[in-house]
């Protein structure tokens, strides 16, 4: 079918500089979060977004901890995260 982005046939210009384990990332995430979601409310992207992110989520590797924390600008804080 052209213009389905699953064809290689309509993966135009792109279809021969991806991998295929590529496209198969790309397959899966639209698969969650379609392009047309876009026309949704904000609140429902969100809610489609963070079940991909759950289906995708594989945990840490072991041995590896996080630390949460701030840093300070003159304007703002920003939060950081810090993986070890």
């Amino acid at each position: 079918m052209a213009g389905d982005p699953s064809d290689p046939a309509g993966r135009g210009k792109y279809a021969a500089l991806l991998d295929p384990e590529l496209w198969d990332y790309i397959d899966t995430v639209n698969g969650w979060y379609p392009p047309e979601i876009a026309a949704s409310p904000i609140a429902e992207q969100r809610a489609v977004y963070n079940r991909m992110c759950v289906a995708f989520h594989q945990g840490r590797p072991q041995g590896v901890s996080i630390s949460d924390g701030l840093v300070a600008t003159a304007a703002h804080t920003i939060p950081v995260r810090r993986y070890r």
